[in-house]
């Protein structure tokens, strides 16, 4: 706080957020309740930027805010804190380009509107019956799909990983898929992960 007082008696608005920031950090990483830590900083950050002409320390403190209610949101609760996340970044990389807070805030948009998926099959499918798959996916509308069949001899886990890559993209470049279809995944627009069969 003695350096707090400091950088406010000269002035120095950036130390001082500098400053502030990480004692925030601090409280947040040593307080006992991780929900409340979210909250008491998320609150502390909101009154801040409230108060301070905006500029760059604005900047820096309000995507600092974005970022702590980001990591607070979940799919039980305060889901709308994502969404207002993004807000947040899209305002602060437009207004204050050159800013510690647009880097904050360029890295918080980009996870938030990362596209990611991850499917799993069932290992053995049963001949001439229907099989299911489970789709992991993030901010994604559909996704493109092709069967191929694949004899048992193509055993591709034997090989070393980095041969095993280029040996399966040459395989499905000579073969022919036996079916290919688009699926439209449900959609919440709430930038978590969801799932589906």
């Amino acid at each position: 706080q003695k350096i707090e007082k400091f950088h406010l008696k000269n002035n120095h608005l950036d130390a001082l957020t500098d400053a502030y920031i990480n004692r925030l950090q601090f409280v947040k990483n040593n307080f006992t309740n991780s929900h409340k830590s979210n909250e008491f900083a998320a609150n502390s950050l909101l009154e801040s930027f409230n108060s301070m002409p905006k500029g760059k320390a604005y900047a820096t403190i309000k995507a600092t805010y974005a970022k702590t209610i980001f990591d607070s949101a979940t799919l039980k609760k305060q889901t709308e804190n994502r969404k207002k996340a993004l807000d947040i970044c899209t305002e602060i990389i437009r207004d204050f380009k050159d800013s510690e807070g647009f880097v904050i805030a360029t890295n918080l948009k980009n996870k938030i509107l990362y596209k990611s998926i991850q499917i799993k099959n069932e290992e053995i499918i049963p001949v001439n019956k229907p099989s299911k798959i489970l789709v992991n996916y993030k901010n994604l509308n559909q996704i493109h799909l092709a069967i191929y069949k694949v004899g048992y001899e193509h055993n591709f886990d034997k090989y070393k990983y980095a041969d095993r890559d280029s040996m399966i993209k040459e395989f499905f470049k000579k073969k022919r898929p036996i079916k290919k279809f688009n699926t439209e995944l449900p959609q919440k627009e709430d930038y978590f992960k969801h799932s589906t069969e």
